[in-house]
């Protein structure tokens, strides 16, 4: 739900590009190329997993019993083949995330203890919880701008590649698939676009809630000795109202956004077979070509949203 601006992809690289120009550049650069081409190879494999489930179905609807276990096999050997790859992928993307977030941790933690950073931080106090801003923000960071870019990636090799399955159906279908996925993430996009400031105010609350009750207890002592604990219940109480308020109108925008896409999911279950059907009454092509166009159909869509919807 974040559109992509110019600042933002500036922001990314700035923090981006100086861990891989790093002492740990030649690991990082190898984790990510392993990290492409694991997904290059599932991708691919998945593509030739539909032209092995179109023949599969259509040799049930001909009662082709040879044909059916001839691909059975095919099947079989595909998913060998793709679980380790998959498996491996997820492991990689996990362990590139941990020395991202290790490198970068230890640069915020140098530049925090330097020139007593900590000490004019909380005096000044311009940016609001540092200390758990150093933990929670860089960790958060890693993980999802990993796997963000790794998404993007993922989507556009899946656009390439079952296109040319959609087009070699009916040209009808690519036509859809690009109208549908662009009208739909307009949509989603704008009526989910305040979810972005809710979901980071949401974040900024929920710390000020933890800091405070950190605070009690580091203050217990001078609280129970001077009798404050009834102005501090209420601060307390005032920081969770705050995230709870703010949390309220995330489940409200999340409400009027799911009215949307329950829809356009439902539509998109039938929409394919709604396209190709007279094809298939014509004789134009078999059973298992239906089959398959609704699984490229749900990719591409998929694929397509993501893509538009960050920098459409």
């Amino acid at each position: 739900m974040t559109h992509i601006d110019r600042t933002v992809i500036r922001r990314f690289i700035s923090l981006a590009t100086p861990f891989f120009r790093s002492e740990m550049r030649w690991k990082a650069t190898g984790l990510v190329a392993l990290l492409l081409g694991l997904s290059l190879t599932t991708n691919g494999i998945g593509v030739i997993m539909s032209y092995i489930g179109r023949d599969f179905m259509t040799a049930l609807q001909t009662k082709n019993t040879d044909l059916f276990y001839w691909k059975l096999l095919h099947y079989i050997g595909a998913f060998i083949i793709t679980t380790p790859i998959i498996v491996y992928y997820s492991y990689m993307e996990q362990r590139l995330g941990l020395l991202w977030r290790r490198w970068l941790s230890h640069r915020f933690l140098a530049r925090y203890f330097s020139e007593r950073a900590y000490y004019k931080l909380n005096i000044l106090g311009d940016i609001d919880n540092p200390d758990q801003r150093i933990e929670g923000d860089v960790r958060s960071f890693c993980a999802q701008s990993l796997m963000f870019c790794l998404i993007l990636f993922n989507s556009t090799v899946q656009i390439f590649l079952y296109v040319y399955v959609l087009w070699s159906i009916s040209w009808l279908l690519f036509v859809a698939a690009l109208g549908y996925s662009i009208v739909g993430s307009i949509v989603t996009y704008y009526l989910g676009r305040p979810l972005i400031v809710l979901n980071f105010a949401q974040l900024k609350k929920e710390a000020d809630y933890r800091y405070k009750l950190i605070n009690v207890r580091d203050s217990a002592e001078s609280i129970a000795f001077y009798g404050r604990e009834p102005r501090e219940f209420i601060r307390t109480r005032q920081r969770l109202k705050e995230a709870l308020n703010n949390l309220l109108e995330v489940i409200k925008w999340n409400r009027n956004l799911q009215f949307f896409t329950t829809g356009y999911n439902y539509i998109l279950i039938i929409l394919p077979t709604v396209l190709v059907a007279p094809l298939f009454f014509n004789g134009q092509i078999e059973f298992g070509a239906v089959i398959q166009a609704a699984a490229a159909f749900g990719v591409v869509i998929n694929a397509l949203s993501i893509v538009v919807i960050h920098f459409g």
